[in-house]
């Protein structure tokens, strides 16, 4: 009788366990709109899931962050709720945290949280490769920028970041990093808060972006024994599309002794620094 007993607590405890490590892996990784409670001034920490921690790098006042967020659904469903908007044509992306969909311009207007990517390509010698924008960029024309994209409706981050080195690199649909002797790293995630000022946009109009980002490298990979990435590291390996005039490798230095108004941003110039610095210690 004691030894049935004893069966059956090891089964209860066994189900009980099963049923917690079901509850943990299945949670939402999706993360959260920062609080002002946990974002100190300029930088700070906010749990973004039981997974990670995030980075909050932000210029705007912190009470902007806790605020709610309301949009107009025009009576639309819960969920992946299309926006009713004038301009249909303009990329359309997931507003966070309730999933509503809205058009690019609306985003930026209106500072409301979304996701993207960035990638920053770096060569065996740690330069790093970066875009000029044009003047037709409505946001820093004429700076210099990695390469970065928004995070299309349900689309995962890796996704995410292998379209942006196809589409922003020039490379078709089936461009792959392995085929090169490359690797696609996944770095960091964190909130990037900056507004931009009217003088820093194409027509003159404030904008903000408040993006959840998921930061990635692409480097050679030491386990390849492909030479193809010897190659690849070239600026004229890529394709300018019609929002860059130029591709150029920086090394660490010239990136140090190039004024900041070059850059789209000091923030995203002190970024930068940091992604060379922990790639060549590593």
């Amino acid at each position: 009788m004691k030894q049935s007993l004893e069966v059956k607590i090891k089964a209860a405890m066994s189900f009980c366990l099963v049923m917690v490590m079901v509850s943990f892996y299945v949670q939402s990784p999706d993360p959260v709109v920062p609080d002002a409670s946990t974002v100190t001034q300029g930088k700070g920490q906010n749990s973004i899931s039981r997974y990670e921690q995030t980075e909050v790098i932000t210029d705007m006042p912190t009470s902007t962050l806790g605020s709610s967020i309301t949009l107009n659904t025009n009576g639309g469903k819960e969920g992946n709720t299309s926006v009713a908007l004038s301009s249909q044509h303009l990329e359309h992306l997931e507003v966070l945290p309730e999933r509503h969909i809205a058009d690019i311009e609306t985003i930026h207007k209106s500072g409301l949280p979304h996701m993207g990517c960035w990638v920053h390509i770096i060569s065996p010698d740690g330069d790093i490769l970066m875009s000029e924008r044009s003047s037709q960029s409505h946001i820093c024309p004429k700076t210099l920028s990695s390469m970065g994209e928004h995070m299309k409706i349900n689309e995962t981050a890796d996704a995410c970041a292998l379209r942006c080195v196809r589409e922003e690199g020039g490379f078709d649909s089936k461009w792959l990093p392995e085929d090169y002797g490359l690797v696609l790293e996944s770095t960091r995630s964190f909130w990037f808060n900056r507004t931009y000022p009217a003088d820093l946009t194409k027509d003159n109009i404030a904008r903000t972006d408040l993006q959840y980002t998921y930061e990635y490298r692409l480097v050679a990979d030491k386990h390849s024994d492909i030479d193809e990435s010897a190659s690849f590291f070239k600026a004229k390996s890529f394709t300018l599309l019609e929002e860059l005039d130029s591709f150029v490798f920086m090394s660490p230095k010239e990136i140090v002794s190039t004024p900041v108004d070059r850059f789209c941003g000091a923030k995203f110039l002190d970024l930068l620094k940091k992604v060379l610095r922990e790639y060549n210690s590593r």
